[in-house]
């Protein structure tokens, strides 16, 4: 997989984009496949794991970040990077979920509206409003979820960071030789 991401000079990045992308496909079994096959119970349970997996994957994310750069601040990034990411399919996919429903959302607050509201007060663009603000916290949420992993991570890597080859690098300027005027 480091293949694919050979380009990507920034480890922070790299790893964002590893662990985001890998973090995605897990949500998406977890979400996509098991969410019509199991009760509301275990649903619940799937969703704190879900909240786990993106405290570990930010930590590992930043572990190698750190590792490889020595800086702790790096796994932060790559916490960020691993939070966003592993968001952005599971928003997309609750958009498009809310966009195709948007009309029984709005039937069903107009026939059942909340206490101190009013059937006119579900409107197709209040309740997209209301998604949109609803999918903006869950990014931020998750992000800075993935963010303390990293944080964490981060620590820890620095600490395993290896050390360089050689302090001192010899310098390529040969001064010349006296007498050779």
């Amino acid at each position: 997989m480091k293949n694919i991401f050979a380009k990507v000079r920034q480890p922070a990045l790299r790893y964002g984009l590893i662990y985001g992308l890998i973090l995605e496909v897990i949500q998406i079994l977890f979400l996509g496949i098991l969410s019509n096959a199991i009760p509301i119970m275990l649903g619940q349970i799937i969703t704190i794991a879900v909240l786990v997996l993106f405290v570990i994957f930010g930590f590992i994310a930043g572990m190698k970040t750190a590792r490889e750069t020595g800086k702790w601040y790096s796994g932060v990034v790559a916490g960020l990077c691993t939070g966003v990411l592993g968001f952005i399919v599971f928003g997309i996919l609750s958009f498009i979920n809310d966009i195709v429903f948007l009309q029984q959302y709005v039937n069903y607050g107009s026939t059942h509206p909340a206490p101190g509201a009013t059937a006119a007060d579900y409107t197709s663009a209040s309740v997209l409003m209301r998604f949109a603000v609803n999918l903006l916290g869950g990014l931020i949420f998750y992000t800075l979820i993935s963010v303390v992993g990293g944080t964490i991570g981060g620590l820890v890597g620095r600490n395993r960071a290896s050390a360089s080859d050689s302090a001192y690098e010899e310098a390529m300027f040969i001064p010349p030789t006296p007498g050779m005027d």
